[in-house]
C-alpha cells in the first residue's frame, strides 16, 4: 500500500499560509498583479487538480498491484489446474479491463 507523509511533502508543510495570497503571489508574480479572491481562487483550484492527480496515480497503482497479484495466482492456477487456464485468464482481463475503463472515467 502507499503510504505518505501527510503532514510534509517535498515542497514544504501541506498546512501553509497561503490564505493572504502572498504565498501565491511569491509563487507565480503574476499573482501579485491580481486581486487576492482571485489568486486564492487560482490557488485552490490548483490545490484540487493536484490532489486529483495525486488520487488518481493512486488508484492507477492499487489496479496495477491488483492486476499484478491476480496474474500471479492466474499462473499459479494454470499449474494447479491447467484445464481452467482460459476461464482464469477471461476472468483476469475483465478485472483488468474494469479498473482501466473506472481509472479513463476518473
Amino acid at each position: 500500500m502507499l503510504t505518505r507523509d501527510y503532514t510534509r511533502d517535498q515542497y514544504g508543510p501541506i498546512n501553509a499560509n497561503f490564505t493572504t495570497g502572498s504565498g501565491f503571489a511569491a509563487a507565480l508574480p503574476i499573482a501579485s498583479q491580481l486581486p487576492a479572491s482571485v489568486s486564492n481562487r487560482m490557488l485552490q483550484s490548483a490545490i484540487v487538480q493536484a490532489t486529483h492527480e495525486q488520487l488518481r496515480a493512486l488508484l492507477t497503482k492499487s489496479a496495477l498491484d491488483n492486476v499484478g497479484a491476480l496474474s500471479a495466482y492466474e499462473a499459479h492456477l494454470q499449474d494447479v489446474a491447467p484445464l481452467g487456464s482460459a476461464r482464469y485468464k477471461a476472468i483476469n482481463d475483465v478485472f483488468a479491463l474494469s479498473a482501466v475503463m473506472r481509472l479513463a472515467r476518473w
